[in-house]
């Protein structure tokens, strides 16, 4: 992740739950890769990141193959609850962590690792707990997809 002045972008939040795979996007496929808020899991991290940057909402909707809805990736820490949905911590750092704040454990883990890159929850409270990762450990994925990842 680019870091301006020694300092990141900020982190990167993933909402994902199996609520969302309800919802379907019913568009032809050469349309949907044309909605500019709308990426697919085979879409690498890198170019996902990139699209965040462009999009006005800073939020992105991730469908599958099958063009459900996987989840929602956003910049903005409004938009993401910080609280973990399934109640317990369990980022990469640490994944024994009993908090349920995700972003101060992220903050804690990562100050002297670039910062926090990126935190995965559930905004419904499933069983989808809280994980993030560093911006140091993030760094070799931005080739990766996006369905390998995150969900």
């Amino acid at each position: 992740m680019a870091t301006k002045k020694g300092k990141s972008a900020g982190p990167i939040y993933v909402m994902k739950s199996k609520v969302f795979r309800s919802v379907r996007l019913d568009i032809p496929p050469r349309i949907r890769k044309n909605i500019p808020w709308v990426v697919t899991t085979d879409t690498t991290v890198g170019d996902t990141i990139k699209r965040l940057r462009e999009v006005p909402l800073g939020t992105l909707f991730a469908i599958d193959n099958e063009a459900k809805l996987v989840g929602v990736i956003t910049t903005s820490p409004e938009a993401a609850s910080k609280n973990c949905g399934g109640g317990g911590g369990g980022g990469t750092p640490n994944p024994n962590s009993s908090s349920k704040n995700c972003q101060a454990d992220c903050d804690s883990a990562c100050a002297d690792r670039g910062g926090c890159a990126f935190i995965i929850y559930d905004p419904f409270g499933g069983s989808t707990k809280c994980s993030w990762e560093c911006n140091d450990q993030f760094a070799g994925q931005q080739g990766s997809m996006i369905g390998d990842v995150w969900f």
